[in-house]
């Protein structure tokens, strides 16, 4: 038996009894991520539809290009007519100008970059922001930075176990397996395109493209992109996925490099992007 203090009161509890406790309180706690899913699922049906419905299949014949935020973003060489699809502090690279731009994380960007993304590259640029509404209050981008919902989207919290890819996004969370990339690739499946390429998604610990002195490694996220690869391979085997100057993705996919100014394959010949 085991003595337990409950409002000063000490009780004794026998194991049996302890035992059974703990798993109602498990079970407690699984019906409680399973409400915030639903939540999330009832709020991402009414937002997704007005934010993302028109872009289904809009980009078939396209190439869009994801800029995420590792330092292999410098070595990019600008692909010409592709669609540009950038997260959190890739609008401050100005070698690039965005088409889209996805953001979430309140403590990683701080007030003033997400008050400075509001007026990047103005009407040419669309901006959408990810909320959570199932914890991480700590990372909730303020309401008026995302305007009544008309520009927000929904994320899974990645500690979820409901956390994954959608194939309609009108109506679904975006996922978010730690980091913004998930989200923003999700929504480029959406649009159906040609091929994506991926640039500056290096999980790895060489730092960041603004920040060379940032130790942090990104390894962790290799888990989204082993399930992005199970998704894309499932429901879009007719998108090409192409890594550009890989660290922690080479081999994933189809990969290119940067050399004396263009592309080059794993043989090192020219790689055409038509």
């Amino acid at each position: 038996k085991r003595k337990r203090t409950i409002m000063g009161l000490k009780i004794t509890t026998s194991p049996y009894k302890l035992r059974l406790e703990n798993k109602i309180d498990r079970m407690n706690l699984n019906l409680l991520k399973l409400e915030k899913r639903i939540h999330n699922i009832v709020i991402s049906n009414n937002i997704h539809k007005q934010n993302f419905t028109k872009y289904f299949n809009i980009y078939n014949d396209k190439n869009l290009v994801l800029i995420a935020t590792g330092p292999t973003l410098k070595d990019y060489i600008n692909i010409s007519n592709a669609i540009h699809i950038g997260v959190n502090h890739a609008f401050k690279y100005n070698k690039i100008d965005l088409d889209f731009l996805f953001i979430q994380d309140k403590i990683a960007l701080g007030i003033e970059t997400l008050e400075e993304s509001l007026h990047y590259r103005n009407d040419k640029c669309t901006k959408f922001y990810g909320i959570s509404v199932d914890g991480c209050g700590d990372l909730t981008i303020p309401q008026y930075i995302y305007k009544n919902f008309k520009n927000a989207y929904i994320v899974n919290h990645h500690y979820s176990p409901f956390d994954s890819f959608t194939y309609d996004i009108s109506t679904m969370p975006f996922p978010s397996f730690g980091s913004i990339s998930f989200a923003a690739l999700n929504f480029m499946t959406w649009t159906h395109p040609k091929r994506i390429f991926i640039v500056g998604c290096d999980c790895s610990s060489g730092g960041h493209f603004m920040d060379q002195n940032d130790t942090s490694h990104y390894g962790y996220m290799l888990r989204g992109w082993n399930q992005a690869k199970l998704f894309l391979e499932y429901n879009y085997p007719d998108i090409e996925i192409i890594s550009i100057n890989p660290v922690g993705l080479k081999g994933m996919f189809k990969d290119i490099y940067t050399k004396d100014g263009k592309y080059v394959d794993d043989n090192g010949n020219d790689f055409i992007i038509e």
